[in-house]
């Protein structure tokens, strides 16, 4: 009882309210209103009636929040309507101790709430077809017919009680439909064809009816065109995909007619064009598709393969004498043969691949799985789930001892600090009473996945009263929920009502129209995309909200492409304040199916709902994509062969092998192929990267086996495949359980690839077992890293094969690392082995140990989850992190500000260390948080050779952080003891005549003289003619028709790049295709000094990262510089600039290559070549190609700026890896050359050049030359294409181009054959 005098003026105030904007219905009746409701001065009272008599409410109406003076209600009211418009001064009648109050309805100004439920005006008497009756291209069939049309301009509302039908002449019903109002008086109209229907379906008498109040029209039948009424169909089983969750079949439906099949159901379109359409449909019955005019059906698809479910069994460490705040283990026991998924039912997913939980493999080849897991006695439930596919992933639960905490956590408080326009620091404050917090989820529609923070990001308390923090993709006005669970699995969910309401973040979910769109177009609304991608842009604007700021506004685009994995899908936009305007920039992919693009705009999180865009901007907000021949198919195995069939390697080794051959039409880029046995588990992956662009390509596989290191009888086959093509197109076999079509889909129930491999030696030797285990931890004083070590005996005769630690910590947080041998007793079968892993902060601190892949030669698998291990180290071990100050793990620099991000970072304050001198403190902070803080009045060092660290020290608590390093100083050049002679040059670069000095062992040429000894001539008399489609430069001086005159073909392009790991083993490696670059109009321009072209082009990788080639065009001589030195510009000099968004490295001790090549060709038949790539005594390297007296000649300077300062690069050449020998002719040559750049952070800058030179000697001359029979021959006069490139290479994290030259000569095979390798 409240005790409230009822005379009391209690205030409601509407803070939401839902209206459907639909008209009444016939009982006039407005219905599905929601009201937001929020009544202060009271706790919660029931609601009894609302004066005057305007509607209903639906009783007990739901309670958003409450507490002791304010209650939020979400009403749910149907309105009656008078002769409309009208308004109605509302009040709602609640029960206050028992006694009836009425409480006006006031709007947030505190002025009356209105309501409206308008009458339909009239019965409409005129209606326009917007668009007629089109295939749907928004959904997965294509038997949807989608139309739009508009009533009588009185007419803005819905129509509730409007009708649809289809029929024939006979009144049998054709379709189903719907009509939904979009907006702004229009109205969309869906069809949908019944496959039941016996007859034509393309008749023109057909009647596709819209009604309202009496009112009728038509629209025509969509398929009344001679296009389908001619389409027969030639339907084609290619391949059936069985033996997998989800069989299926691929079809090939061919027709003359350039026009969609009609297909009546769900399908996977995977390539080709309306005329030849190759479309996956999965299992589950025959399906309806039209052929000559009718519904015929198809052949039957296979049905699913079933596979018996996995059984876990559980069990648990501890059935009584609990103790409060400690974690005890769940044993999970569990046999397969497959593929299977292990997790907890939220939120973690863990890897399984091998040799993860595998503890014996039996007899008959089943391998048996034991997994302990992380439980929190105060759990009334813990489940696991484990399955071989998602869809057939049951949980299984065990109940808890502890009884104690069945309260959920409570948040305290919420905010959300702003770091830039896309992202912000998360801050929580949360207690949990007894057994702490366990996860906290954050969930925003925008964003793919959810986001959780643990205990790794607490920054301050404990799990009882703590803070945590992390950086979040999204700005303080987002709209979000979030979920907060402690270890007796209680949680709390906060709606984004909630947030809003009591934490003043998010926002209300009735506001879906806050943000009133006010311009919204496309720049292009018509995108072909048959020869590559196209970058599109989105322009639009909005009005903000009362009280929201533009710089902490965040909007995001996201495009809809189904089936294309690894594609980004997420892009962010800025305001352009010139135009006033935001810009999204996006790329459709090449080789799109043609259709309509599906997308999603979101502004701080909230979804603009797509009938608010379509029904203000029909016109300029919709793009529809074109393709001649689309490509949403990643790369096949198209062949296999396995050698030999069957062999017995009891008496000697053998080799058995596989060869696969993969094709893709649009260019095999990577493919990996896992083989295992029956008893070996392990097996062994190849990873095949062609370092050209190839439709096909053979991967060969072969696996040496010696019965001395292993020998067992089993089957060895093909398990996993992953395949990759230049479309960034992905797919995945794992065997047997596949749910989708998938690279190995053409043999999966095929058993071809299987080798029977007998072993019958007499087993010797003692099966291994563990006899010792220890589990210690180290603490990094500089780094602030533990490190845990397990060393491990084990006795009798094991395998070649290393065992893998695991470490687990809860919830359900797995990493793992693989064991090395210490000491090996072959005398007394004794192995020692030791597993080291640094653990991340805050890991644990309860830390379970598990030991699994310990296997001898015949095949026998030994593996100890952590309650199976030796008894001094089968409980948990405790590694606690005793240093409890801050932690940082990156440091970034914006011109005068330094920022950290870390842990721990409360009261922290940054200090830079300038070589050895005293710290220095950053007094001016911008933002200080637990994990980040931004500090300024930063002045970098003068001495180019100091370096600079910083730190973190909080006074508090007297603690350091770690020191990371900011800037790498430039180790100063010593000098001699004694002065040296300046070092020599070749010739003396022609000082004598005029033509160069020589300046510290190099010549610096005085033009038109070039070269290595600048005994050469640049020829500028050259046409240069770029392309205004992509960076493509022609350059020509054609020769004489006679022939006495040759001509020469010459051409520079980056190839690509490839990412290398220290032992320079090919990570990764990304050849680039020409027709993917786009002209950017913006960045071109055209003066007398020099012509300037902006190309853009994406590489598919994690980042999409994205390259800007500026093309410069000198038409006068110029000075540039670079570094610190002024490199000339001759005329005719084509200059690259290259800007090069993020790259993902996969490791940091990784380095990248940008590969170039260049070569040069003359059309003389009789000839001589030469080439070398030699260094100067500073700081180049050179590159010649030398046909007769013309060459080729590249400058690689061996310093870049990399991160802002001067360091050393190497270049290396690159021959015998693109062709070796096969490079060289006597008439052409062709050298490609590796500029090697470190792993940087920020960005790197390169500058190679390039010219063409009139040579005083010919290649015949040269030592080593490559010459025809005739080459004695003399050629005079020879004028060849010049060239003269000048590179200046902005890489922020480096990706790859390709920019080829080529001739208008393109009948020649070695400007083909290069102009298809560009491709």
């Amino acid at each position: 009882m409240h005790n409230v005098d009822v005379s009391h003026a209690l205030k409601a105030t509407v803070i939401g309210f839902i209206d459907i904007n639909y008209y009444a219905n016939t009982q006039n009746k407005c219905t599905g209103r929601q009201i937001i409701m929020q009544v202060t001065e009271i706790g919660s009272d029931p609601i009894t009636g609302i004066l005057p008599s305007i509607g209903e409410f639906a009783p007990n109406p739901a309670i958003l929040i409450e507490n002791s003076t304010t209650v939020v209600y979400n009403v749910l009211v149907t309105l009656y309507s008078n002769p409309a418009p009208y308004f109605i001064d509302v009040h709602f009648t609640l029960t206050v101790d028992l006694n009836p109050v009425t409480v006006p309805l006031l709007s947030t100004d505190g002025q009356p709430y209105y309501f409206e439920c308008i009458l339909v005006p009239h019965t409409p008497t005129q209606y326009e077809i917007v668009q007629p009756l089109k295939l749907s291209t928004t959904v997965s069939k294509s038997t949807i017919f989608d139309g739009y049309f508009k009533l009588d301009s009185d007419f803005t509302r819905g129509l509730p009680d409007s009708q649809c039908n289809a029929v024939d002449t006979s009144s049998v019903s054709i379709a189903i439909c719907s009509i939904l109002y979009v907006g702004n008086g229009l109205y969309k109209t869906s069809f949908e064809l019944k496959n039941s229907y016996p007859s034509d379906l393309t008749s023109s008498t057909h009647k596709f009816t819209i009604s309202f109040l009496g009112f009728t029209f038509l629209f025509d039948n969509p398929l009344a065109n001679t296009q389908y009424q001619n389409q027969a169909i030639y339907l084609n089983v290619q391949q059936v995909q069985a033996n997998s969750w989800l069989a299926g079949a691929v079809f090939n439906f061919n027709d003359v007619q350039d026009v969609m099949p009609i297909i009546s159901f769900a399908f996977r379109p995977l390539k080709g064009n309306f005329k030849s359409l190759y479309l996956f449909i999965a299992s589950g019955a025959q399906f309806y598709f039209m052929a000559s005019k009718s519904f015929i059906l198809s052949p039957s698809i296979p049905s699913t393969t079933t596979y018996p479910q996995i059984t876990n069994s559980l069990g648990q460490s501890q059935t009584n004498s609990w103790q409060e705040n400690t974690l005890y283990y769940v044993i999970s026991s569990f046999s397969t043969n497959k593929t299977y998924l292990f997790s907890q039912v939220n939120p973690l997913y863990v890897n399984t691949a091998y040799p993860f939980g595998l503890v014996s493999v039996s007899g008959a080849a089943l391998p048996s799985y034991k997994i302990s897991t992380m439980f929190s006695p105060y759990q009334n439930l813990y489940s696991i789930n484990t399955g071989l596919s998602w869809t057939q992933n049951f949980p299984i639960t065990i109940v808890g001892s502890i009884n104690t905490d069945t309260i959920a956590p409570l948040l305290k408080s919420i905010s959300i600090i702003a770091l830039n326009t896309t992202h912000s620091i998360f801050s929580l404050q949360v207690t949990d009473n007894i057994s702490g917090v366990a996860f906290i989820q954050v969930y925003q529609r925008s964003l793919d996945k959810s986001i959780s923070l643990n205990q790794q990001d607490l920054v301050s308390g404990t799990l009882l009263d703590g803070i945590f923090e992390k950086i979040l993709p999204f700005q303080k006005y987002s709209t979000f929920y979030i979920q907060i669970s402690d270890h007796a699995a209680n949680n709390v969910l906060i709606d984004q009502n909630a947030l809003f309401l009591t934490y003043g973040v998010a926002g209300l979910f009735t506001e879906y129209d806050l943000y009133g769109l006010s311009h919204l177009e496309f720049k292009m609304t018509n995108v072909d995309v048959s020869s590559g991608s196209v970058t599109n842009t989105l322009y639009f604007n909005f009005t903000l909200p009362k009280g929201y700021q533009r710089k902490y506004t965040n909007v995001q685009f996201n495009p809809t492409f189904p089936y294309r994995n690894g594609l980004q899908s997420e892009y962010f936009g800025k305001y352009n304040t010139d135009t006033q305007l935001y810009e999204i920039d996006f790329v459709v992919p090449a080789k799109t199916m043609t259709s309509e693009l599906k997308y999603s705009l979101f502004i701080n999180g909230v979804l603009i709902q797509p009938f608010l865009i379509l029904s203000k901007f029909y016109s300029t907000s919709r793009v529809f994509i074109t393709s001649s021949n689309f490509d949403q198919m990643f790369p096949v195995v198209t062949s296999i062969t396995a050698s030999p069939a069957s062999l017995d390697i009891s008496a000697a080794s053998a080799d058995i092998s596989w060869t696969l051959y993969f094709s893709d039409e649009n260019f095999v880029k990577k493919a990996i192929v896992q083989v295992v046995g029956d008893f070996d588990l392990e097996g062994f992956n190849t990873t095949v990267i062609p370092t050209t662009l190839e439709t096909n390509i053979q991967v060969l596989i072969t696996k040496p086996l010696d019965p001395n290191v292993s020998c067992r009888t089993q089957n060895y086959y093909i398990k996993y495949i992953y395949t990759e093509d230049s479309l960034g197109n992905v797919g995945e076999t794992f065997r047997d359980v596949n749910s989708n079509i998938h690279p190995y889909y053409l043999f999966d129930s095929s058993a071809t690839d299987r080798i029977q491999v007998t072993c019958t030696r007499a087993a010797g030797g003692q099966t291994p077992v563990l006899v010792d285990v220890s589990i210690k931890q180290t603490f990094n004083l500089t780094t602030k890293i533990p490190t845990a070590i397990v060393n491990f005996v084990v006795s009798g005769t094991v395998g070649p094969s290393l065992p893998s630690c695991y470490f687990h910590s809860y919830p359900m947080d797995f990493l793992s690392v693989k064991a090395a041998i210490v000491v090996k007793d072959s005398i007394v079968k004794m192995t020692n082995y030791s597993c080291t892993i640094q653990l991340p902060f805050k890991y644990g601190p309860q830390v379970g140990v598990s030991i699994y892949g310990i296997v001898d030669s015949f095949g026998q698998y030994l593996g100890y989850s952590t309650n199976e291990l030796p008894a001094t180290e089968n409980q948990f071990t405790n590694i606690v992190n005793s240093f409890k100050g801050p932690l940082i793990d990156s440091v970034l620099r914006d011109g005068t500000k330094i920022g950290v991000t870390g842990t721990q970072l409360y009261k922290g304050e940054i200090f830079v260390y300038v070589d050895d001198s005293p710290a220095v403190k950053l007094a001016s902070v911008d933002i200080a948080t637990g994990i980040y803080i931004l500090a300024g009045d930063f002045t970098p060092p003068s001495n180019p050779s100091s370096s600079v660290y910083v730190s973190v020290y909080n006074s508090d608590i007297s603690q350091e952080s770690n020191r990371l390093l900011l800037i790498k100083g430039i180790p100063p050049v010593t000098p001699s003891p004694s002065p040296s002679p300046p070092a020599p040059c070749n010739l003396n670069c022609g000082e004598p005549q005029g033509h160069g000095k020589c300046v510290n062992g190099a010549c610096i040429c005085n033009p038109p003289y070039n070269g290595l000894d600048c005994s050469s001539k640049t020829d500028n008399s050259t046409v240069i003619t770029p392309d205004p489609n992509k960076p493509t430069v022609n350059v020509t001086i054609p020769g004489t028709s006679s022939g006495q005159t040759p001509e020469f073909i010459s051409f520079i392009y980056v190839y690509g790049v490839r990412e290398l790991d220290n032992t320079d083993t090919l990570i990764n490696n990304y050849v680039f295709n020409s027709d993917k670059w786009i002209l950017v109009k913006e960045g071109s321009s055209s003066n007398e000094q020099v012509t300037t072209l902006q190309y853009k082009y994406v590489i598919d990788n994690s980042l999409n990262t994205t390259i800007v080639s500026t093309v410069q065009v000198f038409a006068q001589a110029t000075n540039i510089t670079f570094g610190n030195q002024q490199l000339y510009m001759n005329p005719s000099t084509i200059k690259f600039t290259f800007n090069v968004t993020s790259y993902p490295f996969s490791k940091s001790t990784n380095s990248l290559q940008l590969v170039m090549t260049a070569a040069l060709e003359s059309t003389e038949k009789v000839a001589c070549s030469y080439k070398e790539f030699v260094g100067d005594q500073n700081n180049s390297q050179y590159l010649k190609i030398q046909i007769q007296d013309r060459s080729l000649f590249g400058r690689f300077i061996k310093f870049g700026m990399i991160d802002g300062r001067e360091q050393v690069v190497s270049n290396t050449q690159l021959d015998n890896v693109y062709g070796g020998k096969e490079l060289s002719k006597s008439t052409s040559d062709q050298s490609y050359i590796g500029l090697n750049i470190p792993y940087y952070t920020k960005y790197a800058l390169l500058d190679p050049d390039f010219s063409v030179l009139v040579e005083q000697n010919t290649a015949r001359d040269q030592a080593n030359s490559i010459c025809t029979n005739k080459s004695s021959k003399k050629l005079t006069n020879a004028q060849i294409a010049g060239i003269v490139i000048g590179g200046v290479v902005f890489l922020f994290i480096i990706g790859a181009v390709a920019i080829y030259f080529y001739t208008r000569k393109s009948e020649s095979t070695f400007a083909m054959k290069l102009r298809k390798m560009a491709h």
